[in-house]
């Protein structure tokens, strides 16, 4: 008896394997680090957004996702900060387009996705919180070029971005420790495996699909419709700074009723606004209403999605999978343009069509949003999820 005892005991200290992450338990959900983080994580949305690099920087979230799970957030977002600045500098000095496309769609393409905003506060908080920021890159740009042309321009917005990524990477931590571990392709495949993370990568695509239709084509189309450039080229602001306030309630909400909830209205009523209200808009006010709304149910959309992520991923692998479900909406945004586009043409100019297919998009993705809260909380609406 005493001798099993013996045996048992020295073996109980070599079965521990040490853990790559604190239990969930450990998280603060609040704290002085914790509020600088998101601090820094509201000025890093600030220059993620307003470029047409779209497709770059949710596609490099394959890499920036493990990035983050291996070596915690401070040598991706400094990584990040040289390369986005950088890229805008050289993108300053080009004068042709294939050096532009290199300089501003790729090196600072990909630099917004290693300075995430939802890198650090899924760190602190238990859940994750919602972060709120956005630099209105296509208003400065406009009015900047006509006073102090293209090079100036792009390097004020650097020095203004610059700026904001000093604050980030002073701010932005994580409580976790973090062990680098080799590279695997099935990293990134074994979680596809799993049906709620292959339905909710499914959802996210067509979300996507759907999403950026409207800030591609609301300009183009109003012109076509008869609105003045001067104030057409003011919608795609309005959309951005209505994103303040889906970023803001929403999300808010999201904390107390539920983040699958309140996702799934803010898909609900963006389905309903392209079909309803953009679709057979063609006077100025009916424009710039859906603009505003569309404003707020996409902030609400982008905001939200990181956060269902996490919720259904473990922490020490929230990372990669983030940046998985990443690449899927990477592809829907860079695929509907086109499409979008070629309905259009096909269509004999009219932009009909284009609004139904953002429209079905988001019904598929609510959809699919739809099913997978049933199968993680059954049908009740009440249930917190």
């Amino acid at each position: 008896m005493s001798d099993a005892r013996s045996e048992d005991g020295p073996e109980e200290p070599a079965a521990e394997a040490p853990k790559a992450a604190p239990p969930p338990a450990s998280v603060p959900d609040g704290g002085l680090q914790a509020w600088l983080t998101v601090a820094g994580a509201s000025v890093a949305l600030f220059v993620s957004f307003g470029w047409v690099n779209f497709f770059f920087m949710l596609l490099i979230s394959l890499v920036a996702g493990k990035l983050f799970d291996s070596y915690g957030p401070r040598l991706p977002i400094a990584i990040g900060s040289v390369l986005h600045v950088f890229g805008l500098m050289m993108t300053s000095l080009t004068h042709k387009y294939y050096r532009f496309m290199l300089s501003q769609s790729l090196v600072s393409g990909i630099a917004p996705d290693l300075v995430p905003p939802e890198a650090g506060d899924r760190w602190w908080f238990d859940g994750g919180r919602i972060v709120v920021g956005r630099r209105h890159f296509p208003t400065d740009v406009q009015h900047l070029l006509p006073q102090v042309g293209f090079g100036w321009t792009m390097r004020i917005c650097a020095f203004l971005i610059l700026g904001l990524l000093v604050i980030a990477n002073l701010t932005i931590s994580s409580n976790l420790r973090h062990a680098p571990r080799p590279f695997s392709v099935m990293h990134y495949l074994g979680p596809l495996r799993e049906l709620n993370f292959g339905i909710l990568c499914t959802a996210t695509f067509f979300m996507y699909w759907g999403l950026f239709i409207p800030f591609d084509y609301i300009v183009v189309e109003a012109i076509h419709y008869g609105m003045s450039s001067r104030v057409a080229w003011s919608l795609v602001p309005i959309l951005n700074g209505a994103s303040f306030f889906g970023r803001t309630v929403p999300n808010y909400i999201a904390d107390k009723v539920g983040r699958f909830i309140v996702m799934l209205v803010m898909t609900s009523l963006s389905a309903i606004l392209v079909l309803a209200l953009w679709l057979p808009a063609r006077g100025n006010v009916a424009l710039i209403t859906f603009a505003a709304l569309f404003g707020i149910t996409s902030g609400a959309i982008i905001g939200l999605g990181p956060v269902l992520i996490v919720s259904i991923s473990p922490m020490s692998e929230s990372g990669y999978r983030m940046g998985t479900v990443l690449a899927f909406a990477a592809v829907g945004t860079l695929t509907s343009p086109p499409i979008g586009g070629a309905i259009a043409a096909d269509s004999g100019g009219s932009y009909t069509y284009t609004c139904v297919f953002s429209g079905v998009s988001f019904i598929l993705g609510t959809i699919g949003l739809a099913a997978l809260r049933v199968r993680l909380s059954g049908w009740g609406l009440t249930t917190k999820i």
